[in-house]
């Protein structure tokens, strides 16, 4: 094979000193935008032949965090760790020069399912979040035997298994859910385990339950919102176990409230682009560039990728159409047609916070556009006497 070289703009660069230099061994740090990551690396993984699982519940998860937090994503995620002939950086350019020559001993030896997790998003998706994500990039220079390469990324990926084990109170609220959802067309895809989620079973319980708790008008009220969903799934995992026999009574409107969350995201570039603005303009939108996105719930595709900080509090100010009656959640009125009745004002908030702010997660966390969506289809429910 012949050598590569690969020139690439670095945020920053720097040499760690470490004993091993003595023996011509030396270790470098770079941080660089995803949107540069080489497709020509794709050739150089000789190095570390082993299988890598791209469909698996670590994949989807990376690819989640990706779209939604693209800037926390260079904290979540270990990097990628490279072996090359030689690296130079230049100071007056901030670029970096890297050159692999010998396919045995050059290229991706670690994160290799984040090279291709990254590879694939950057094939699919057109600017948007991408630009504003970056990875850590470590570079082995001088390291000459493959068996010692290989020793190396062998004792990275050493995992301990992160137990399954579910409570009882959330078996019993994971029960409650599966019959929910018996006839919906999700239903055999829901990964109610993290070690489950593979191609076949796609859709995470986590997403389930933050849409759930989305609605829970006992624990939410105008001031207060569920903005935990839009920030981290431990939270919602922990709300789940602690509120799980209150969030039963909400079940039976599960399916709908699913639904709803994929109209949601059909309708926000229709209402958007009705003035003749570009959806697509906003920071954290993209388009697809291969093929469309099936939303989870509705099989409808779509072109376009939407963080959830977009969908999230738009969804939870329906919770006002929720009524608690003899232990049981019922509609005040059709969900789905209220929602397009407001849609324009309703949407139109969220996106023009969204051009304000210009930060999908700074919107998700946003007391006054949580506010503001609730506020909206609180009024309009009370105009109608609900």
């Amino acid at each position: 094979m012949a050598a590569t070289k690969i020139t690439l703009p670095a945020h920053s660069f720097r040499r760690i000193a470490t004993p091993a230099e003595a023996e011509g061994k030396r270790l470098y740090t770079a941080i660089i935008a995803v949107c540069d990551l080489p497709k020509s690396w794709e050739n150089w993984q000789e190095i570390n032949p082993a299988p890598v699982q791209r469909t698996d519940g670590v994949a989807k998860k990376m690819a989640d965090s990706l779209q939604n937090e693209p800037q926390l994503f260079l904290f979540k995620n270990r990097g990628i760790t490279i072996s090359a002939e030689q690296v130079a950086f230049d100071n007056k350019t901030g670029e970096m020069h890297i050159e692999f020559s010998d396919p045995a001993i050059h290229g991706l030896l670690d994160g290799r399912m984040t090279y291709a997790v990254l590879r694939e998003r950057l094939e699919e998706v057109s600017g948007g979040f991408l630009e504003e994500a970056f990875i850590r990039l470590e570079i082995l220079e001088g390291f000459l035997e493959k068996e010692e390469l290989v020793g190396i990324a062998d004792a990275r990926n050493l995992s301990i298994q992160r137990s399954d084990k579910l409570s009882s109170k959330m078996r019993g609220l994971y029960d409650a859910i599966r019959a929910s959802l018996a006839n919906e067309a999700c239903a055999d895809r829901v990964a109610y385990r993290e070690s489950e989620l593979n191609g076949e079973k796609d859709v995470d319980i986590k997403d389930i339950l933050s849409c759930l708790i989305c609605f829970d008008s006992e624990g939410f009220d105008g001031r207060n919102h569920p903005m935990m969903v839009c920030e981290s799934k431990t939270e919602v995992m922990a709300y789940a176990e602690k509120e799980g026999e209150r969030l039963k009574k909400y079940i039976p409107l599960l399916p709908q409230i699913l639904r709803l969350r994929d109209e949601i995201y059909e309708l926000m570039p229709v209402v958007y682009e009705k003035n003749g603005a570009r959806f697509s303009a906003l920071n954290g939108v993209s388009i697809s560039k291969t093929k469309s996105v099936e939303l989870p719930f509705s099989r409808v595709r779509s072109e376009y990728f939407i963080p959830n900080s977009f969908l999230y509090p738009v969804l939870a100010a329906l919770r006002s159409l929720a009524a608690v009656s003899d232990g049981k959640a019922v509609w005040k009125t059709e969900p789905s047609a209220f929602l397009h009745k407001i849609s324009d004002e309703l949407i139109g908030r969220l996106c023009e916070q969204a051009r304000e702010l210009r930060d999908p997660v700074r919107l998700g966390k946003s007391k006054m556009v949580w506010c503001s969506c609730f506020d909206c289809a609180a009024m309009e429910a009370l105009k109608a006497g609900m």
